[in-house]
């Protein structure tokens, strides 16, 4: 039956009867999706019921359904494919499962017929609804026991919440705690407070011993001072700073607060809990910020700058130490209120004061103003004051602060320049007035006036002396509201000579033995001679000045004392003046006001005056005497016409020499006057340039500070950073070597006017010598500056110079550098009118010219040529024929004496064998040409011998 070629194929059969087909496919796929969902409630059944015994036996059997169902899927594939292989596996599978399920149940149903019976299962039925509901019971009294310990948790939770908040804000605020119970003695520290000396917590054990030991011995008795009082209620608050050695070595400052918690019934302290703080880095914070405060001051004072501040709010001043010196007060003392710092400002600088004080508390901008104080010693001292206001977030002010500068020194520099400049002009203007005219009335008009604006002072006269010596006030410039003397001497005649005549007062000459500054303070003999009777008094014998601070205070006697209180005199400096060796008179200046301390400066100026006066009347009484001279020349002309032409040539020789004299007098005592200022400005030139260098140096030191500072505190405080905000302190830094430049430049630049001034001074140099041409024209323009800038309505001057290679040339330096003074102040007076441009131009040069010499040879000499021209109105050619002419001037009468051109004629020809011409035209400038040669020997001889022929001629 199962031989192979006796089998038909499955799949075949059912083709013969095509209408089985479907019922096989329906049956088998509805068999395996039965035998598939049997294995899915089984396994279903075990994963809910995993206490059921022997569930694999389940899932076993579900393999075996599984494997049963699967041979169903295969009959229907095996329709279509044939695939029989397959088929056969799949069954001898499911054979192999279903012995294996056999195999098991055989030795699995012997476990299961010794399961306990239905009655057994009743019972532990019973027990365990019993075990149930004692687990209940015991459920419920968990839940109880739950709920109590999750209300204790949450307590515990929020306890331990709020130590963490109480910890976080110790540790935040660096603090660390400590609870002491005074009664046992039991401590306890925190791990904050330990670590905070660099210990573990169980490095330190918590009790009283380890705080006192690792306390400072030094600071002990005075902690435990603090403690016992405050236990003892003493004090309201434990309180101390202390040192504590840390773990490392090193001792910190400590900061610690206390406060008793508990008390016994009777009050004692029980319990005290408290904090402590590490303020090390405050302490050396202070000590730096100390030692700052003290480079600062220190500062200051080499500065002379002091700080202070106003509180608005309060009404509070702080003054730095510095301030309180400036002003001459004690440090230690406190400081003065608003009211009595107004009472130490100087009363004329009060209102400047407190106006600028005001704006800046109602405004809150900032001032910067000078101002005057008077310290309790009487002493005046210059302040620079500046200060700046502190507004809230309102823009309300609440503080001033600010600094005061001690300028005094400053200022008294710049008044002894400023006096000094104006003595300058002052002198100036009087000579220029001088050199514009010779009559003498008008001179002395003028010079007593300015001489009284110069030195502020009531009353200036000149007394002149009579052969006899007698006298007579013969000029006067008085202040409103005094009598005029010289109105007064019409109507009684021997007033000036009364008034005068009494030398009763201090005198000195000047000598090697004293400076001026000694005749202020020192008292002398007194003269009680009358000046007509002792031909002039001590003047006539060589004193200089006469100087009287107080009349009350001179020793004078009662009848001439009531004598000068009638011509309401106080206080006067007299002078003597000289016409040559001749005593002419005096020059006196009154003080009637008061009683005045006649400076040095003061003293000078009034000599020079009367230097100058001796000087005008010398050259007055010289023209004079030309003047006679000429007149007798041209009566004698007509009476002897034999002798005409040789009296011309002399009357001519006598003119020129005579110019030459009365100008080099009045050179020589130009020169004196420029030395003199000359020395006046570079003293305190000297001063200032002196100081320079210190300054730099000091604020270099003041910087490199700085710098420290701004490199220890890198973040400094915002009043700090405001102030060098509003100061500009970098621009400062780098504006202040700027400036210290600047004056150096400018010290530089006064220091060659000076020695310009003194070159060109050189006036008494009476031989020859070798110099440069471009020097001695430079220091010309150099004095002529004032002429040439521009000043109020005045348009300036242009100078252009053209200089060419010059050699030195031997020659008198001096008096050519008076020629191009001359030809100088000529084109600038030619330009006074001329509309811009203004141009003066000044061009040298080198030429070389033949000239015959003995023995028929010629020789070439080089000549230094300059020429001085202008782009004025020029001249005809009529008045350039005669402007070598002496006397001859086109300006008006005043302003020039026509001497001028005549003398640099003579010295530029007769003295320097040189040549002189101009070249000028209407409307076409005028051009000078001087020619110098460059080796100009001259006989000086017959020089001094036409000199002494002067002087002759003049005595007789």
């Amino acid at each position: 039956m199962i031989i192979a070629e006796f089998f038909i194929p499955h799949g075949h059969c059912y083709l013969w009867k095509p209408e089985l087909v479907g019922l096989h496919i329906v049956s088998d796929a509805l068999t395996a999706v039965a035998y598939y969902s049997i294995p899915l409630m089984l396994t279903y059944f075990v994963a809910k019921r995993r206490d059921v015994p022997f569930n694999w036996i389940f899932l076993l059997f579900g393999a075996f359904i599984v494997s049963c169902g699967t041979t169903h899927i295969i009959e229907i594939w095996t329709l279509w494919h044939p695939d029989y292989w397959l088929s056969g596996l799949v069954k001898a599978f499911t054979a192999v499962i279903s012995l294996y399920t056999a195999s098991e149940l055989v030795s699995l149903l012997p476990k299961a017929l010794a399961m306990p019976s239905a009655a057994q299962f009743e019972a532990v039925k019973n027990e365990i609804q019993e075990r149930l509901r004692t687990e209940a019971e015991l459920q419920q009294a968990i839940a109880q026991l739950k709920q109590e310990m999750a209300e204790r948790r949450q307590a515990e939770a929020a306890l331990r919440e709020s130590e963490e908040r109480l910890q976080l804000a110790l540790e935040g605020s660096a603090l660390g705690w400590w609870d002491w119970n005074i009664t046992t003695g039991q401590t306890y520290f925190d791990s904050y407070w330990k670590r905070m000396l660099g210990y573990e917590v169980e490095e330190i054990e918590n009790n009283y011993q380890s705080w006192e030991r690792l306390m400072h011995p030094q600071d002990k008795p005075r902690v435990m001072e603090v403690l016992n009082a405050y236990l003892r209620d003493a004090l309201p608050l434990y309180e101390v700073e202390f040192r504590m050695r840390s773990k490392s070595g090193q001792w910190k400052w400590i900061l610690s607060h206390g406060k008793v918690c508990d008390r016994d019934e009777s009050g004692a302290p029980m319990r005290m809990l408290g904090t402590q703080k590490d303020i090390s880095d405050r302490k050396l914070a202070e000590e730096r910020l100390k030692h700052s405060e003290a480079n600062l001051a220190t500062a200051q004072k080499i500065s002379h700058i002091g700080n202070w501040e106003f509180d608005v709010l309060t009404g509070e001043i702080t003054w730095s130490a510095e301030k309180f010196h400036i002003l001459g007060l004690d440090p230690t003392q406190p400081e003065p209120n608003y009211a009595e710092l107004i009472e130490k400002i100087h009363p004329d600088d009060r209102e400047p004061f407190q106006q600028a004080t005001s704006q800046a508390l109602a405004l809150g901008t900032c001032y910067e103003l000078d101002y005057r104080i008077v310290r309790p010693d009487g002493q005046v001292r210059y302040i620079e004051g500046r200060g700046e206001a502190g507004v809230n977030e309102q823009g309300q002010v609440i503080r001033l602060f600010g600094t005061a500068l001690d300028i005094t020194d400053r200022k008294r520099v710049e008044e002894a320049l400023q006096e000094s400049v104006q003595r300058e002009r002052a002198i100036a203007r009087a000579i220029q007035r001088m050199r514009q005219t010779l009559d003498i009335e008008t001179i002395f008009s003028a010079t007593t006036e300015e001489l009284r604006q110069l030195i502020n002072c009531d009353r200036v006269l000149i007394y002149r002396f009579n052969p006899d010596w007698s006298g007579e006030i013969v000029s006067e410039s008085v202040g409103t509201g005094w009598i005029s003397l010289l109105q007064e001497q019409a109507h009684n005649p021997n007033l000036a000579h009364t008034s005068l005549e009494d030398n009763r007062c201090a005198v000195k000459k000047f000598d090697s033995a004293a400076g001026c500054d000694s005749v202020l303070n020192t008292s002398f003999p007194v003269q009680d001679t009358h000046l007509q009777e002792t031909q002039g008094g001590a003047y006539s014998r060589g004193t200089s000045y006469a100087v009287v601070q107080d009349i009350y205070k001179a020793g004078f006697n009662s009848c001439y004392l009531n004598l000068l209180q009638q011509f309401q005199a106080r206080a006067y400096i007299i002078v003597p003046i000289f016409c040559g060796s001749k005593l002419w008179g005096l020059l006196a200046t009154y003080q009637n006001s008061g009683s005045r301390q006649w400076k040095t400066a003061e003293i000078n100026v009034v000599s020079q005056i009367g230097n100058q006066l001796g000087v005008a009347l010398q050259q007055a009484e010289l023209l004079t005497q030309v003047q006679k001279q000429s007149e007798a020349l041209r009566q004698s002309e007509a009476r002897e016409r034999e002798k005409a032409q040789e009296l011309e040539l002399t009357l001519g020789e006598l003119r020129r020499t005579q110019t030459q004299l009365i100008q080099n007098e009045k050179m020589s005592s130009l020169g004196q006057m420029v030395a003199g200022v000359a020395h006046e400005i570079n003293n305190p030139v000297s001063f200032i340039k002196g100081n320079l260098t210190p300054a730099r140096e000091y604020f270099q030191d003041l910087l490199r500070l700085l710098e420290l500072y701004q490199q220890t505190y890198p973040n400094s405080t915002p009043e700090l950073q405001h102030l060098a905000s509003v100061i500009d302190l970098n621009f400062l830094v780098e504006d202040w070597s700027k400036l210290m430049d600047s004056m150096q430049v400018g010290t530089k630049r006064i220091e060659e006017i000076v020695r310009s001034l003194k070159s060109f001074s050189r006036l008494d140099e009476s031989e020859q010598k070798l110099v440069d041409i471009h020097e001695g024209i430079d220091n010309t323009l150099l004095i002529l500056q004032h002429r040439l800038r521009a000043v109020g309505g005045r348009l300036e001057i242009e100078v252009i110079k053209n200089y060419g290679q010059l050699p030195q040339v031997i020659c008198y330096a001096s008096q050519l550098n008076q020629v191009f003074l001359n030809l100088l102040n000529n084109a600038i007076d030619a330009l006074e009118n001329q509309s811009s441009p203004r141009v003066i131009t000044i061009s040298t040069s080198v030429s070389g010219y033949q000239q015959s010499v003995p023995n028929n040879k010629q020789q070439i000499t080089n000549y230094i040529i300059i020429r001085i021209a202008d782009n004025g109105s020029g001249m005809s050619e009529k008045v350039r024929q005669q402007i070598f002419d002496p006397f001859f001037t086109t300006k008006p009468v005043g302003r020039g004496t026509g001497l001028g051109l005549s003398i640099s004629h003579q010295i530029v020809v007769e003295k320097h064998k040189g040549r002189i011409s101009c070249i000028s035209a209407p409307e076409k400038g005028t051009e000078f040409i001087v020619e110098i040669p460059v080796t100009c020997n001259r006989d000086v001889t017959h020089n001094r011998a036409e000199t002494s022929l002067l002087k002759q001629l003049i005595t007789t």
